[in-house]
């Protein structure tokens, strides 16, 4: 698993994929604008129950670091 840490605010993650699209066929509109594979699906390290989804040009913006393996 892709651990990777907020910059700012020092809160773990893990990275379940970086290539998630969204579906939503009762919206076709939505899911043409938004269903590109490019987001990125994580969850905090110590309460893992609630999963984020961002899109991935943005969560590689800048704001988060990947984790060393180990730390």
């Amino acid at each position: 698993m892709n651990r990777w840490r907020h910059k700012k605010r020092g809160t773990v993650y893990d990275v379940l994929t970086h290539r998630a699209g969204l579906q939503c066929s009762a919206e076709p509109e939505f899911e043409m604008k938004y269903d590109d594979g490019g987001w990125t699906v994580y969850r905090k390290v110590d309460s893992g129950d609630v999963f984020w989804v961002m899109p991935t040009d943005e969560f590689l913006d800048g704001r988060f670091e990947r984790v060393p393996d180990g730390e």
